[in-house]
């Protein structure tokens, strides 16, 4: 590695473990007094109020890996888009997955990760500044980390409180608008930079019998074995009984923290933007399949070398037997009925 420092700021939305809105939609929390509770990233605490906050924050996703001994800032640019000030209230929190999707889960304070904290000279974590409406304003986060550090990956989101600032409500509530949006920060402390994740397959489900009219769903979740967080890579290929590739899926390259599991997707291009992928289900709906076929999964981490895992699947006329045979019972009963009508 050349630099002492890789700083690599990503565009990409975690769907997931690391996946966080450039707009103000919906976080995990976990709280002290309501374990696992599920909080809006938008918050009003007067459902009959028009919603006149709105904040967005950019890069949504900061990735840093950082020798021990260095020291590195990232800038981050929030602005307010809605019609009122606001007064914003910055705080580091760690966030770890839930250990099934991969989603994450936001913990109520930062006891993970000391050497981390706001370079702005007007601003400081845990203090209220005000953004006024349409305006915008950036904080510094400055992360030194010392020598004798150890290396490990820490998951971090700098998480901005906000509500509306000397907003007068007419219905004599008293009560104002909150929300909550956050930008996530995975920082790998390592003396070499090398990637270190190690993927293997934590579940597959699919079906082993499917009617030739059904779709085949699939469902892939992977475990990363490995020392840092990695992206998914690879594919999913069903092939026909004549070994013709009748469908790929290539994988979403979502993130997989260490020691933890995910969720994965299939990448299809982005709609509103051809040159960015979004997640989808993977799923195959053809006209029809018919006789066995082999899933192969191929997934890996940069750097891992891996041989496919492969699944058998048998497409079966289940829904044409199931008619016919309707058909030859109902032609059974009519015949039997049309005889005793006659000996009657």
């Amino acid at each position: 590695m050349k630099h002492a420092i890789i700083l690599i700021i990503s565009t990409i939305f975690l769907s997931s473990i690391v996946s966080i809105p450039a707009r103000a939609q919906e976080l995990q929390s976990q709280d002290s007094q309501n374990q696992g509770s599920q909080s809006q990233v938008s918050q009003n605490q007067n459902s009959q109020q028009p919603a006149l906050t709105s904040l967005s924050v950019t890069p949504p996703l900061s990735e840093i890996v950082i020798k021990p001994g260095k020291a590195i800032t990232q800038a981050f640019t929030i602005k307010n888009e809605g019609k009122v000030d606001l007064e914003v209230t910055p705080t580091i929190v760690d966030f770890s997955p839930d250990g099934k999707t991969g989603a994450p889960i936001l913990l109520p304070n930062n006891t993970q990760f000391p050497f981390g904290k706001l370079e702005n000279l007007d601003k400081k974590l845990n203090a209220p500044f005000t953004l006024q409406a349409g305006k915008s304003d950036q904080l510094v986060v400055r992360i030194a980390i010392p020598e004798k550090a150890e290396e490990k990956e820490y998951y971090q989101t700098l998480l901005f409180q906000t509500k509306p600032k000397n907003l007068q409500l007419t219905d004599g509530s008293g009560s104002v608008s909150q929300a909550w949006i956050g930008v996530h920060m995975l920082i790998s402390v390592s003396k070499t930079g090398e990637p270190l994740g190690a993927l293997t397959i934590h579940s597959f489900e699919y079906p082993k019998i499917i009617d030739i009219f059904s779709p085949l769903k699939l469902n892939l979740i992977v475990k990363n074995n490995g020392k840092n967080y990695t992206k998914a890579q690879g594919e999913i290929k069903i092939t026909s009984i004549t070994n013709d590739v009748i469908k790929v899926f290539p994988l979403l390259p979502e993130n997989i923290l260490a020691n933890s599991v995910r969720l994965l997707h299939a990448s299809i291009p982005d709609p509103e933007d051809p040159k960015s992928a979004s997640a989808a289900p993977f799923e195959y709906r053809p006209l029809f399949l018919l006789g066995p076929l082999t899933i192969s999964v191929n997934v890996y981490a940069d750097g891992q070398k891996q041989d496919p895992v492969t699944y058998s699947t048998l497409a079966l006329p289940i829904s044409p037997t199931l008619a016919l045979l309707v058909v030859i019972l109902t032609n059974i009963f009519v015949k039997k009925f049309k005889k005793i009508q006659r000996e009657i």
